[in-house]
């Protein structure tokens, strides 16, 4: 199930060692002015001998943010495999009548997939389709009218839907949403903002999409200058009806749009789906409501199975474009699956063995999540190099998969407006990680003798600005592209 990499790493790892050509690069950047109290880590190696051009404090346990991410995808690929395919199923129980009155339950039986509904990525049927098709499916099995509920089994994963120590600034965001094992539109909400062409004045909240019964908002975002950005922030996560908005947008005519994390999507997608259930004239006597005991789930008779995108393009979407949802989820999939139970903590100490089986040193590191949100993380450079290396050095297949998911520096994903002045013939890509004084890239380019380069770069705490520090990133590797 779980492959060895034979990949060479008799590395020899010192507080600074470089070949001699690129030694001027790397000092000029490690001992830049404005990272005189960062922490750092870097390593540099090629793939195909496992040489190393370069390290620096590679083995100092660093803050990584979503470079986290390439851990659970490289992960959850080598043990599901590239053709996996997560499962939400449509069951009942109880007894159906020969006219179509059902004297029990519809169950939706979620399976973990994180792309059900989505808003975002390409060629997935959206919420619309997913409860259109869904009700279909029920009413093409016979069923007219239901005595109970719809009730939706979230018991694989479980209640906990956010890591334990995720900021209550964060959770309410759309980036900060949890994960259950019935998850729907990435769980995230639109939230839509009447403004003004004024500066300091109160917006009007005018609706979410999709809808969210008993959401609630206590709404205190002003307007600030034209090109202010979004600086509104939503708090209150999971589970939690009444939430507080505060920051600003920026001034101007038209609806301004933010995005917000939903806070119980298993529910609302019973409460959506009864309600498309409603209008292909199929009436619930009963509420709809969620089991998350699995002491609870019951088993029924299944009427029809949907399957999401094969694995290989849920990964390459979510590194691409750095979704954190779809990591947890994942993690909690390890668990499930290979684990104890679908929890974060039993999805991390898989993929901890994962790691140990690779011969990767853990000892150092720390896993809160699987996004990189929490700052609780802390990684070191060898250890992201070396999980690349094993993705790009394995399995045909599996290698393409997590090389397809790096963003691509000017074309894709989250390089595809930074690192432009690299030159083509690098092929930078890369995994990015940011947060407030935070930049680390773990990818891969080819050198001027078409030799492909692993590296990663860790920087936390540096004193100047998270672009500044990009384009000092970027100027690292594009010399050393002409010196190496």
């Amino acid at each position: 199930m779980v492959k060895r990499w034979g990949f060479l790493f008799h590395l020899v790892f010192l507080s600074l060692s470089v070949l001699a050509q690129p030694q001027s690069h790397f000092r000029d950047f490690v001992e830049d002015p404005s990272l005189k109290s960062a922490k750092m880590g870097m390593s540099f190696m090629y793939l195909d001998t496992g040489e190393s051009i370069f390290s620096y404090q590679s083995d100092k346990p660093i803050v990584p943010a979503s470079s986290q991410k390439l851990l659970v995808t490289t992960t959850a690929l080598a043990y599901f495999g590239p053709d996996f395919q997560f499962q939400t199923t449509i069951e009942y129980s109880g007894v159906l009548s020969e006219n179509g009155v059902l004297k029990g339950d519809i169950l939706i039986r979620g399976g973990g997939d994180p792309t059900l509904g989505s808003a975002q990525m390409p060629h997935t049927r959206s919420l619309d389709d997913i409860l259109s098709l869904f009700a279909n499916r029920i009413k093409d099995f016979g069923i007219r009218r239901i005595e109970g509920s719809v009730i939706v089994d979230a018991s694989l994963y479980g209640e906990e839907a956010v890591p334990k120590d995720w900021s209550a600034l964060d959770v309410g965001n759309y980036y900060g949403a949890g994960a259950w094992s019935l998850n729907i539109h990435d769980n995230l909400y639109f939230l839509d903002f009447e403004r003004s062409s004024s500066s300091n004045v109160r917006t009007k909240v005018i609706e979410t999409r999709p809808e969210i019964p008993s959401i609630r908002f206590n709404n205190q975002v002003e307007t600030a200058g034209p090109r202010t950005g979004d600086n509104a922030y939503i708090y209150g996560g999971a589970y939690v009806s009444n939430k507080t908005i505060k920051g600003s947008i920026p001034s101007g005519k038209g609806v301004f749009t933010i995005k917000g994390s939903l806070p119980n999507p298993p529910l609302l997608f019973g409460q959506l789906l009864t309600e498309e259930l409603s209008s292909h004239g199929i009436h619930c006597l009963k509420s709809p409501f969620v089991l998350y005991d699995t002491a609870e789930s019951g088993y029924g008779y299944t009427i029809f199975t949907y399957r999401s995108h094969k694995l290989s393009k849920i990964l390459e979407y979510t590194n691409q474009e750095s979704v954190n949802m779809y990591c947890e989820s994942m993690l909690k999939a390890l668990g499930a699956y290979f684990g104890g139970g679908g929890t974060y903590e039993e999805g991390i100490i898989v993929q901890k063995s994962f790691m140990d089986s690779l011969g990767i040193d853990i000892s150092k590191i720390q896993i809160a999540d699987a996004s990189g949100l929490s700052r609780k993380n802390e990684l070191t450079a060898d250890v992201l190099v070396k999980i690349l290396g094993y993705s790009l050095s394995g399995n045909k297949e599996e290698n393409n998969v997590i090389y397809n998911s790096l963003a691509v520096c000017g074309q894709r994903g989250t390089l595809s407006k930074v690192f432009d002045a690299c030159p083509k013939g690098m092929n930078l890509r890369g995994k990015t990680g940011s947060m407030r004084g935070i930049r680390s890239l773990t990818g891969t380019f080819v050198d001027k003798n078409n030799r492909e380069v692993l590296f990663s770069i860790m920087v936390n705490d540096y004193n100047c600005s998270g672009s500044q520090m990009w384009k000092k990133m970027e100027n690292l590797l594009k010399n050393l592209y002409y010196s190496l």
